[in-house]
């Protein structure tokens, strides 16, 4: 993979293998680190695969806030299909939980990561975009602390058919109940469950459930009520703990109507 070029850019090494499309760290002819995402050549056959491939760049060619990817390029070239973004300098949140004690980042630098992701999640549904995959594995933080949203793959246009739920894509840990339901459709409600799961996770170092099986983890989506967060982590206040509670409600209309809500709901 080292020296490969694709158009006007080197590809420097593998940034991350999906089964839609693999991210290559690259230079560009004037010499600026990109990341540079390659639709998977197997795929080629698929009806449709290439708008679906490229639907992510029209997502980001619409949004521009400190926390969310830069889109730089979208191009085909020969018979790939070539988004090229922002390289960011650090690792992803689910890999920065991993390398803490108890997979608990300190609580101070926690508020900091939800304060950044509310921001960006409610720039996107405010621009009229649903991110749809909200997880700690999408979320990129630098040597600095600044967090950049990442992957906007499924995202959809709030007022577009394509916000019905995407099942065979679905992260099932981080899923809202009503996403497991054929009738049921991924809105701002369904977001802020997926958000509620990640800070979940990210203020007591856990998932709220003990299970990796599928079907087990939708069963407890639909059925079970988490330990409240500050019995899990007792650094954590009550009020934060509340508004993590109200997000992860079984029904969508108790849940908060949009991220600032959420946030204020928190004090942060």
């Amino acid at each position: 993979m080292v020296n490969d070029k694709i158009n006007n850019y080197e590809l420097l090494g593998t940034l991350g293998i999906g089964g839609f499309g693999n991210v290559y760290k690259a230079v560009s002819r004037a010499g600026d680190l990109v990341a540079l995402k390659r639709l998977n050549r197997h795929l080629f056959g698929l009806p449709g695969i290439k708008n679906k491939f490229f639907h992510e760049a029209e997502i980001l060619s619409k949004l521009d806030h400190p926390n969310i990817c830069r889109l730089l390029d979208f191009f085909t070239d020969g018979p790939d299909c070539i988004i090229v973004m922002e390289h960011i300098d650090g690792s992803d949140l689910k890999e920065l939980m991993f390398s803490e004690p108890d997979n608990r980042i300190p609580i101070k630098q926690v508020i900091g990561i939800a304060v950044q992701c509310l921001a960006a999640f409610q720039y996107a549904y405010e621009m009229g975009i649903l991110h749809r995959d909200i997880k700690p594995s999408n979320i990129m933080i630098d040597g600095t602390g600044k967090c950049t949203v990442m992957d906007f793959g499924i995202a959809a246009v709030i007022d577009d058919h394509s916000q019905d739920i995407v099942t065979e894509i679905l992260s099932t840990a981080y899923s809202s109940p009503e996403r497991f339901s054929r009738e049921g459709k991924a809105n701002i409600r369904s977001d802020i469950y997926s958000m509620g799961i990640m800070f979940y996770e990210l203020f007591t170092g856990r998932k709220p459930f003990n299970t990796t099986d599928r079907s087990e983890i939708e069963l407890w989506h639909r059925k079970e009520i988490p330990m409240p967060v500050n019995r899990v982590n007792t650094s954590v206040s009550p009020k934060i703990a509340a508004a993590i509670s109200t997000a992860l409600e079984k029904k969508p209309e108790d849940r908060f109507k949009d991220f600032l809500e959420f946030k204020n709901a928190m004090g942060i």
